[in-house]
């Protein structure tokens, strides 16, 4: 039974290896992932033959082993899909999701559009091996024999032991080198950090206040501010990574649409984004805040939150404010942030006809768009409204007539397809909104709810550490066209959370209530982005640094380079800022919040 357990993993983990060949740089990294397999297959052989000693009735054994097996081959072919989308391990909070799969539609038709070549491969022919395995030589694993428990569990040790390298074993997320056993193992503490309470928050550090903060009342604003009565409408594209936008240098010719529009309006080269799930990306962009690490995503585990938002401002400007997406409001409990934030008119794909075309995730785009379009010609005026695609999400099923053969993986084509449609739509939105007269008088803010850890096939662009190009979004401004029109890039670096001060600062806005992000229309002397992806990692000052690692500082195109006191100082604010968000989100009440943090020195613009 070991040897089929390892067969078995060693095989699954197999297609791993191939999702992006910059993960296996050196050879040490697959041999990592194949000797935790290793150590797996001796931990289940471990397992079954205590429960051997339990069960008695060989058709039991036979069934339990069967219904196992099955269990695991699913499990690592979701883990594949996952890791060929984000290049990370599948977390196991993922699985509690699958309590809304009826939310996304009949469950043949979902199975259906997600049939692909790999799962002959990954699904069919693992179970065939199974089941001779299993049923056709039984002799060989039936009755286990004692004497080898304990031979298994040294060679096991071994093994494990042979994956503790000092500077690889922290990557508990890493597809190649890693195991998703040990990363729920490694992840369960932070998993349980959403309970604790957070620490008493009695100072800010000085570099928090200078860097962070960075307050100043005479800053100058970069462009022209518009009247606070127009229509506000931000459209979030799912993965719509900038990578793949021929505006920011890609040749793949797969965005003439957003290409189109962005040489018509104020055009921001340096944003990226801090993790890889829509969840993360709303908040921090309609929140101004950071996904903090402890405790995982505040959608789903700090829904009580007291943190002001831009559905809040709007709110009070007496706005028609609205959610528009094709996907149910129940997942990521994203209806019950938007009801939390008073946001009028909720409308999911329950909103939408009854034969609206579905397409993988959701709603398709064009459905999307469509009802977007009606429902803003009679939406009063003036209004704050945000639509959320879906289609360029897993499993990628672009429609007929938009599947197209790049030259590339299965994988990457499909990926390429739906940007290519999703981007289409978008073009036919823009189109005909912007002939309408709510449309003439609206400010438009495009963006990508994340990047994600697809390959990146254009060779002669990769110059960039990977995690800068997989994670660079887009993100335009479109003034009314009612107005003077602005066309303009900036090249400030940023994120998710510095879109919402943006967009409070082109509108004249005041906020009297602390947001992480800075303007990004004003000059500002620090600038960063920080991610949780790999454990965490700050770009600031041009130096790239990872959190879980030496924390050797980096240039943007991976060279190492010499530590400077400047780079101790950004890993503390890391911490500091991921502790202040968790205090923040644990508050009960936005009063007590806001004037606690001012009497610590945090001004207010």
């Amino acid at each position: 039974m070991y040897i089929y357990f390892i067969i078995l993993n060693v095989y699954l983990r197999s297609f791993i290896f191939f999702i992006n060949s910059n993960n296996i740089w050196h050879w040490r990294l697959p041999l990592q992932g194949i000797l935790n397999e290793l150590v797996v297959a001796g931990l289940f052989y471990l397992v079954i033959g205590l429960l051997w000693i339990i069960i008695k009735r060989k058709r039991i054994r036979k069934l339990f082993l069967f219904l196992f097996s099955v269990l695991w081959i699913v499990i690592n072919y979701i883990n594949f899909q996952y890791a060929s989308t984000f290049n990370s391990l599948v977390p196991i909070s993922w699985f509690s999701e699958l309590n809304n799969i009826t939310s996304l539609g009949n469950i043949n038709d979902i199975l259906i559009q997600n049939i692909e070549t790999n799962m002959i491969y990954m699904i069919v022919i693992p179970i065939m091996f199974s089941v001779c395995f299993i049923f056709c030589i039984e002799k060989y694993w039936i009755d286990l024999d004692k004497r080898y428990y304990l031979f298994v569990f040294l060679l096991s040790a071994f093994f494990q032991s042979s994956t503790l390298y000092a500077d690889i074993h922290p990557r508990i997320e890493s597809v190649v080198h890693s195991h998703i056993l040990k990363y729920w193992y490694y992840n369960y503490d932070d998993q349980l950090n959403k309970s604790k309470e957070s620490a008493e928050l009695n100072s800010f550090s000085a570099d928090f206040l200078e860097r962070i903060i960075e307050y100043k009342e005479d800053r100058p604003i970069l462009v022209p501010q518009i009247k606070k009565n127009i229509n506000v409408v931000v459209i979030i594209m799912e993965s719509f990574r900038a990578y793949e936008l021929g505006v920011y240098g890609s040749n793949l010719n797969i965005s003439p649409n957003f290409d189109k529009y962005a040489k018509k309006g104020l055009l921001f080269n340096n944003i990226f984004s801090s993790y890889n799930l829509s969840r993360v990306g709303m908040w921090s962009a309609l929140c101004g805040a950071h996904q903090n690490v402890i405790g995982g995503s505040v959608f789903t585990n700090y829904e009580d939150h007291n943190v002001k938002c831009l559905y809040d401002y709007f709110n009070e400007l007496n706005y028609e404010t609205a959610w528009i997406h094709g996907q149910s409001a129940t997942y990521d409990s994203q209806g019950y942030f938007m009801n939390r934030h008073q946001v009028k008119h909720i409308k999911d794909r329950l909103s939408f006809p009854v034969d609206s075309e579905i397409l993988g995730w959701g709603l398709s785009d064009k459905e999307l768009m469509k009802f977007s379009l009606e429902y803003l010609e009679n939406l009063k005026t003036p209004y704050f409204t945000v639509i959320q695609t879906i289609t360029n999400h897993h499993p990628y099923v672009a429609p007929k007539g938009y599947f197209t053969d790049f030259g590339f993986s299965e994988s990457i084509n499909k990926f390429f397809s739906t940007f290519k449609y999703s981007d289409a739509m978008l073009g036919y939105f823009l189109d005909e909104y912007l002939k309408t007269e709510n449309g003439k008088e609206s400010l438009i803010i495009i963006t990508a709810d994340h990047g994600n850890g697809k390959e990146l096939v254009e060779a002669d662009r990769n110059e960039k550490i990977q995690i800068l190009n997989q994670y660079h979004i887009p993100l335009l401004f479109i003034y009314p066209s009612s107005g003077k029109q602005l066309k303009m890039t900036i090249d400030a670096l940023g994120g998710h959370l510095d879109i919402m001060p943006t967009i409070l600062d082109i509108m004249g806005i005041p906020h009297q209530y602390p947001i992480f992000g800075k303007s990004l229309i004003r000059n500002y002397k620090y600038r960063y982005a920080k991610g949780n992806i790999e454990g965490g990692w700050i770009l600031a000052e041009n130096r790239f640094i990872k959190m879980r690692s030496s924390n050797t500082p980096m240039n943007i195109y991976g060279d190492i380079q010499s530590q400077k006191p400047g780079d101790q100082i950004w890993i503390n604010l890391f911490k500091e800022i991921d502790d202040l968000q968790f205090w923040m989100v644990k508050q009960n009440s936005r009063v007590s919040l806001s004037h606690k943090l001012h009497s610590l020195g945090w001004k207010y613009h």
